[in-house]
């Protein structure tokens, strides 16, 4: 049978730019037949909730703060076997759901597909200053089918890992930003416990959930969506450095909350240990454990794995942080 869609579209304490976000899906070339529309937030608000009304989409309330659990909301609401995504703060292309469609259609293999996204300001804006961190093939076709079998031999081109592989040889960030996500839903349902643990970080869970599931992928450089940034963001807050004693401990809270959700994807979710997100990990338990230092707080007993952060590094992911650590034990 034709796919059918299931956008689930997440909003947690922030309402401004919802309307936005769920305009960009009432202007979709798809027929509405096709898809359907599951928004999922933790308040009402008139003009969002009429525009839900007036398109026959779903509202689902939810005061989950984990994001995981906020998607496995909308879930259990889903009927289509493709799953797709929309952050408040984003917004897709008029031909985004048409685009995803038209692949799930033609290459009914594929598990998990991701495209390329502009990054605006508030104003609309083309930001630039992110152009670095953008989505992009690392080969000449700006469409890339990338089946299981090409990504299983990695190890013959002397990886230890198939996803540092798919980095270094095909495709820049394929694990960035929901909304440039689509699933199929199985991927989703067969790790539904593990994503109920998930603080943050959903788009690399679900990358992972499709390495872990030996999925084919596919990977565009279309620009089928706008992601904002805005003072809410995490990335333009991590720009700060002079923060204030309540910054400091909602940093603190921001990077053990990703120590944690990082290690249920490198440790539960994969097969294999060490991977890339072991090294995400580490970075985010330095990070935490730098802080509490400098602010004098206790560490939750957590302590850096010499093991995996030299294995990082082996491997090419040695960022500063780790250059630090590595350095100051070999002075101890």
């Amino acid at each position: 049978g034709m796919p059918f869609i299931s956008v689930i579209v997440t909003a947690y304490r922030r309402r401004q730019y919802l309307y936005n976000a769920l305009l960009s899906l009432k202007a979709q070339t798809l027929p509405k037949d096709k898809y359907e529309v599951i928004v999922v937030k933790d308040f009402e608000d008139p003009q969002v909730d009429s525009l839900i009304k007036e398109m026959g989409w779903r509202s689902v309330h939810s005061d989950e703060e984990y994001q995981g659990r906020m998607y496995l909301n909308g879930l259990k609401e889903a009927n289509g076997d493709i799953i797709t995504f929309l952050d408040d703060d984003d917004t897709y292309m008029p031909n985004r759901l048409e685009y995803v469609y038209n692949i799930f259609t033609y290459n009914p293999d594929i598990g998990y597909l991701q495209h390329s996204h502009r990054d605006v300001s508030i104003n609309g804006n083309i930001s630039p200053v992110f152009e670095a961190e953008a989505s992009r093939n690392l080969v000449p076709q700006s469409e890339l089918k990338l089946s299981w079998d090409m990504i299983s031999k990695y190890k013959e081109h002397g990886y230890s890992d198939p996803i540092l592989y798919i980095f270094r040889n095909y495709r820049v960030h394929p694990d960035v930003n929901s909304t440039s996500i689509a699933v199929r839903r199985e991927l989703l349902e067969r790790h539904a416990n593990l994503l109920s643990e998930l603080r943050y970080g959903p788009d690399c869970f679900f990358f992972a959930s499709a390495i872990a599931d030996k999925v084919s992928m596919f990977f565009s450089d279309a620009n089928l969506s706008t992601r904002m940034y805005h003072g809410g963001n995490f990335v333009s807050r991590l720009q700060l450095r002079n923060y204030s004693p309540e910054e400091a401990e909602r940093l603190m809270k921001f990077y053990f909350r990703y120590y944690l959700s990082y290690d249920v994807i490198s440790r539960r979710l994969l097969s294999y240990y060490p991977n890339y997100y072991a090294c995400e990990t580490e970075k985010y338990k330095l990070l935490y454990l730098d802080l509490t230092k400098r602010l004098g707080k206790p560490t939750a007993g957590l302590t850096p794995d010499k093991d995996v952060i030299e294995w990082c590094c082996a491997n090419g992911v040695c960022i500063p942080e780790f250059m630090m650590y590595l350095l100051s034990s070999v002075k101890q």
